[in-house]
Parts: structure tokens; C-alpha cells; sequence
């Protein structure tokens, strides 16, 4: 029976890195560091509510517009089973 050997991804990176010429290597190094860069910073703003979107923008939605949108919105869906 042949033995059975589970590597961690980690293991499996580093034997096949080392049968790399070190241009590779380089190369890899280069790749895990714009990866590890574009996984650490934040992607843009933090989300925020829509009333923190319209903020600031002379834009005031009240409860009774939200409303009158559904009741449009909705007010033609058939109310029976079809």
C-alpha cells in the first residue's frame, strides 16, 4: 500500500517553490506581496445607511415617501392566486 500524505497548502507552496529558478521565486514573491497589500487595505468607504448617503445633499425622504413609492410599486400586483 502506498502511504498517503496530506500537505497543508503552505507545505505544497514551499516544495514547489523550491523547484523554482529564483527568477520564479522572485516573481512569487512579488505576487504574495500585491496580494497581501490588496487584501489588507480597505475597499473604499465603510457602508453606511441611505439616510447617511443622502446626508448633506438637500435630499429629505420621510417615511410617508417611502410609502407612497411601495403603494405605486406594488399597488398594480394581482392580490389573488392566479
Amino acid at each position: 500500500m502506498s502511504k498517503i500524505t496530506i500537505m497543508t497548502v503552505q507545505q505544497e507552496i514551499l516544495e514547489r517553490l523550491s523547484t523554482l529558478a529564483p527568477a520564479q521565486q522572485q516573481e512569487i514573491l512579488r505576487l504574495a506581496r500585491d496580494l497581501s497589500a490588496h487584501t489588507n487595505k480597505p475597499h473604499g468607504r465603510p457602508w453606511t445607511s441611505m439616510m447617511g448617503l443622502l446626508a448633506g445633499r438637500g435630499i429629505d425622504v420621510t417615511a410617508d415617501d417611502i410609502a407612497e413609492a411601495r403603494r405605486e410599486m406594488w399597488g398594480e400586483f394581482p392580490r389573488e392566486i392566479i
